[in-house]
């Protein structure tokens, strides 16, 4: 068990059995939210309960709390008079003696004899004299039956389950080593409540937190197991943590599902069929496709109900996604407590009142319990809910489980209109989040990407390295939680987060080097494309070898920073190979620059002026890219509460250009030139370089950033010389249409937006795309688009994005087609990989033909080979998929579940539909 300011007892009842036992006592010098403490215990003692008086006790309390909250003076004043006339009726011993030791129970007079410079000595009394309690039990049986038919003149509505819960957020004011003690005291202090309550249902998302507990107390863990098998403990979420999921690829939250579904199904033989995720700071267009092909159908959730300007308009819907798929929601607005409700009538009324859809479902769900720490549900909260059982006015409670509550709904909608959202679920609150701890996220989209090519390279070569990935993924999903990907935790959670995914990263790396024998001695090159995408050949060394492939050679310049760049207009195929021979090695020289800072090729020309802002000129479509320079601005942010979550509705109104403080060449060759621009400011220092390329209709623009400045946001703005009143974002799963206008009070709340690769603004026959390799927040005021680069708050990490930061954005002129800005971004975002060494054997050769297809897995199974693809241009179809060989084809899904034997092919014929996931399994 566990105590702590809010559950100061402990149940003994278990070990009440005559025998001698040990108690183990672990302490903690925190508080629940990780504020330093110095208190110790004002006593410790071993007390015998009166249940009865107990049960006298909670129920008063409960009726009191329904006379002070319920909207109703005539109800109000009759439990008001039942419960005097009761009281009045009751005689407490007054003598001296008597009154005195009653004083440690009585929590008005003790404070007020305890306070005096010498208060007397204060006896303890053993129980209650016996025709004290006979005449309260006799006089409280008529008050109860008095009560309970109040309910003939003010029935009961509705009905409202409770389920035991603590949300635990996996790491936020603490550490994460922290949380597994956490999650011990909690665990524990449930099972000892289904000891002593047999109605008591506990609920837990997170199979990572179950693998903890398995890891850390496995004797803990096996009565959970039981607790499981026999219904009292629920299993939800169906996925490995409670994650963030704006910023995770589509590709880690189709993981999410399958590592969380797999784990629940292998260690209890239950799959979740809810997708729990109370606290998360929006919801991505593509989960409903995601969830509904996991075995889900029902999102439960509070958080819309956070909205700062706008109310999400239902409690009970239909989610419709990107691709058409649906699932339902349901959430609950709970003014006590909220996912982790108090038991009170503020929490009964006020739910209630605050579901908007009775005519849908007079049947309501609220977890119930402390979170983070405080030990999930207590006693006194169970024993609050049999109190309230019977009373008037209220909705008929009682405690139950999520899945109960879940089919009740079902049934309750069965021939009902349901209303369907179409669209992303967008929070209006917590909008740096995309943002802060930009190193984080940096090392997490490296980690994503690397552990996604060295499985695709485990699974084309037949490696065994399949199950050290499983496990490298597990790593990156529990740093999605969300409260660290979002950058809203501790300095130390960060740190640890950035050392984890830089080591899953640099894991990968050294796993793919090791594919490729022969190392520093071998005469080849390998260039891995590990996309669906078609890619030009550019790649950079440590040292300049020549190379030649079919007969041409391939040389390389010499970059500003000491490396070798090569380039050429040759391609290489989906998932596929090019390979060089090393003919040579020769001593390159950089090239002399000039002095003039403009970048020009074939397609664009690229004006930087001294104070560091640059134009854009597209040669292909004769205009300007930009109506003004694009410029570095710095913004003040304080927001009102939120530091590290939020970003300020009116920060626009506070924020400045940066100046540079010089403008030079630095680089100029055959391939490309580069200008550097550098900027001093707030104690920070940030060096930008401009980029173009040779043959390349994009503008690369590297950052270099030492930062040293306080409650601050860094943007890129671009001022678009571009009418539009739309706007497409990249959701990595395809693409969200939003509103460029800020007409209405919804648009106005979305200052701040979540995307992924690319952002385009279009009309008719042009348009401006600006891509990114590790940045999720912008905003598009009309034709400005502004890229979120650093957000820098105070709390809960004073020093967040404190230190050096590298990250490339780009820009692409376009004529408006969402292919060629798919597959530019693609190019932009996902290096090829390269590798001293050749393969030995032949690869396995998958290619789709057809579509606009992002990969999502390519990996080995039990039961064959996987791939994993995803239309992303929102387009209907037909894709050839050429296999290696002739082979067996199953039709699969997020669970790899074999759903459909398709036969044996050498390639595969299938209808693709807009925003569409597709998963086949080959044997």
């Amino acid at each position: 068990g566990q105590l702590n300011p809010l559950q100061k007892s402990i149940w003994l009842g278990k070990i009440a059995d005559g025998k001698k036992h040990r108690i183990r006592v672990e302490v903690v010098p925190r508080g629940l939210f990780g504020s330093k403490e110095n208190s110790i215990f004002e006593y410790a003692r071993q007390v015998v309960l009166d249940e009865d008086i107990l049960s006298i006790i909670d129920f008063t309390q409960a009726v009191l709390d329904l006379a002070e909250n319920v909207n109703d003076d005539q109800l109000s004043e009759a439990l008001f008079a039942l419960t005097e006339d009761f009281l009045s009726k009751i005689h407490v011993p007054r003598s001296t003696p008597e009154y005195l030791s009653y004083i440690p129970y009585n929590p008005e007079a003790k404070p007020e004899v305890e306070k005096i410079w010498n208060p007397p000595s204060i006896p303890r009394v053993e129980g209650f004299e016996t025709p004290f309690k006979e005449n309260l039990l006799k006089h409280f049986g008529d008050f109860r039956e008095e009560v309970e038919k109040l309910g003939e003149i003010w029935p009961n509505s509705g009905k409202m389950i409770f389920v035991g819960h603590s949300h635990i957020d996996y790491a936020w004011l603490w550490p994460i080593s922290e949380t597994k003690r956490k999650l011990i005291r909690t665990f524990s202090n449930a099972l000892l409540l289904m000891e002593k309550h047999r109605d008591f249902i506990f609920t837990q998302s997170s199979a990572q937190m179950y693998e903890d507990v398995k890891e850390t107390d496995g004797d803990l863990y096996s009565r959970i197991s039981k607790a499981i098998e026999s219904g009292r403990w629920e299993i939800v979420g169906g996925t490995w943590i409670e994650f963030d999921s704006n910023v995770p690829s589509m590709g880690s939250l189709v993981r999410q599902f399958f590592y969380g579904q797999k784990f629940f199904e292998e260690e209890f033989g239950k799959r979740s069929k809810v997708l729990w995720l109370p606290d998360i700071f929006g919801f991505s267009y593509v989960l409903p496709q995601i969830a509904k092909e996991s075995g889900i159908d029902l999102l439960v959730t509070t958080k819309l109900s956070w909205n700062e300007s706008n109310e999400f308009p239902y409690d009970i819907c239909i989610w419709r996604g990107i691709d058409g798929s649906e699932i339902l929601y349901y959430s609950f607005n709970n003014p006590d407590g909220g996912y982790n409700s108090e038991i009170s009538a503020k929490a009964i009324l006020g739910t209630w009142k605050n579901h908007r859809q009775k005519h849908l479902s007079d049947e309501i769900l609220v977890s119930f319990g402390y979170g983070d720490g405080g030990g999930g549900p207590s006693d006194e909260m169970v024993r609050k809910i049999y109190a309230f059982e019977k009373l008037p006015a209220i909705p008929k409670i009682r405690m139950g489980s999520v899945e109960e509550f879940r089919k009740d709904l079902m049934e309750n909608l069965q021939g009902k209109e349901i209303p369907v959202w179409d669209g992303e679920l967008y929070l209006e609150l917590h909008r740096g989040t995309y943002t802060s701890a930009s190193r984080v996220k940096k090392y997490h989209r490296e980690a994503e990407k690397n552990l996604e090519a060295l499985e695709t390279l485990n699974a084309i070569l037949n490696g065994d390295l399949q199950s050290e990935i499983d496990e490298k993924w597990k790593v990156v999903l529990r740093n999605e939680a969300h409260d660290i990907l979002p950058g809203t935790s501790i300095n130390e959670v960060h740190s640890q987060a950035e050392e984890e995914l830089r080591d899953v990263s640099e894991w990968a790396k050294r796993k793919m080097e090791e594919i490729f024998p022969g190392s520093e001695r071998s005469e080849w090159i390998t260039v891995f494309n590990p996309s669906l995408i078609e890619r030009e050949i550019r790649f950079q060394l440590d040292e300049p070898l020549v190379l030649e492939r079919d007969g041409r050679v391939l040389k390389p310049v010499r970059t500003f920073d000491g490396k070798y760049l090569y380039s050429s207009n040759e391609r290489i195929g989906q998932i596929g190979f090019a390979k060089f021979r090393i003919v040579g090695k020769e001593k390159i020289d950089s090239h002399p620059v000039s002095d003039e800072p403009t970048l020009e090729n074939e397609f664009l020309k690229v004006k930087v002026n001294e104070d560091g802002g640059f134009m854009v000129y597209s040669k292909i479509h004769s205009r300007e890219a930009f109506k003004s320079p694009a410029r570095l601005w710095l913004f003040k942010n304080v927001p009102y509460y939120w530091d590290n979550w939020d970003i300020d509705v009116n920060f626009e109104k506070e924020g400045f250009p940066l100046e540079a403080k010089s403008v030079e060449v630095v680089e100029e060759n055959d391939i490309r030139k580069v200008v550097l621009i550098r900027y001093e400011f707030d104690g920070s220092t940030l060096d930008e370089y401009l980029s173009l390329e040779n043959g390349r209709d994009v503008l690369d623009i590297h950052f270099k950033v030492d930062w040293h400045t306080r409650r601050a946001l860094l943007k890129l703005v671009f001022d678009l010389n571009v009418l539009s009143r739309k706007a497409l974002f990249d959701i990595d799963g395809g693409y969200i249409e939003r509103s460029t206008t800020r007409n209405t009070n919804f648009e106005k709340a979305r200052f701040e937006v979540p995307h992924h690769r690319w952002i385009s603004v279009s009309q008719n026959g042009f348009g401006v795309a600006i891509f990114n390799d590790s940045k999720y927040g912008s905003s598009v005021n009309f034709n400005k688009v502004g890229l979120s680069l650093i957000k820098a708050g105070i709390f809960p990490d004073f020093f967040t994005d404190e230190g050096e930061h590298e990250f490339r954005c780009g820009v692409f002129v376009h004529s408006g087609d969402v292919d060629e800005v798919i597959k530019r971004s693609e190019d932009f975002r996902r290096d090829l990989y390269v590798f001293r060494g050749r393969l030995e054997g032949k690869d396995e050769k998958f290619e789709i033909s057809g579509g606009m297809f992002n990969l999502l897995a390519l990996k080995k199974t039990t039961e064959g080979t996987l791939l994993r693809f995803v239309e992303v241009a929102g387009r209907s179809g037909k894709a050839e998929i050429a296999l290696p060989r002739k082979l067996r084809v199953f039709r699969s899904n997020v669970l790899e579940d074999k759903l459909e034997d398709l036969g044996e092919s050498s390639k595969l014929l299938i209808d693709y539909e807009p925003f569409k996931m597709y998963t086949f399994i080959f044997s």
